[in-house]
């Protein structure tokens, strides 16, 4: 499961987004993290900061 954004992103941003995924994980008992989150930034460090894009991402399984 991911969480995408574009903008400047950041650790704070980093933060944010994996408790979103840890609560939707909790909220929904059929799944549960197979694996630490992961941050994938897509674009270089010439970009300009707005057109940056990012994912928090969670290896999931069924809970079953």
């Amino acid at each position: 499961m991911s969480l995408g954004h574009r903008g400047r992103g950041g650790d704070r941003q980093r933060g944010q987004d994996i408790v979103t995924l840890q609560r939707w994980i909790a909220e929904n008992p059929e799944w549960r993290a197979i694996g630490a989150p992961i941050a994938v930034y897509w674009d270089g460090p010439f970009t300009p900061f707005f057109l940056r894009r990012s994912e928090v991402m969670i290896e999931l399984s069924p809970a079953g």
